[in-house]
């Protein structure tokens, strides 16, 4: 789900200094597919299910994120992107985000 792939540890403390940090809690929504991406997102911990519906409304997993993974990825960063899935916590979470105005 992300076209950051295998960046390095520096390019991820980098991130980790400019984001801000939040707690999430189980089975909340992160992200809604639709909505306006106006962020890049870093797991620090914990895991998340991305997800959309079919048209008879079952849900369909798409992937499961974990620590180290990103959301999004070139799509967020322009501006008027949308997610094009939903993101929700599997289990508690902590991620960093960074505005995409921001983004190094």
């Amino acid at each position: 789900m992300s076209a950051f792939g295998d960046i390095g540890a520096p390019a991820i403390v980098e991130f980790l200094r400019a984001a801000s940090c939040a707690k999430v809690r189980a089975k909340s929504i992160v992200y809604r597919d639709g909505e306006s991406s106006n962020s890049v997102t870093y797991i620090l911990d914990g895991s998340l299910t991305a997800y959309r519906y079919s048209p008879d409304g079952r849900e369909l997993v798409l992937d499961y994120l974990g620590r180290g993974d990103f959301i999004g990825g070139v799509p967020t960063l322009l501006v008027g992107a949308d997610y094009k899935a939903n993101f929700k916590a599997r289990e508690k979470c902590k991620i960093a985000e960074i505005p995409t105005a921001d983004f190094p």
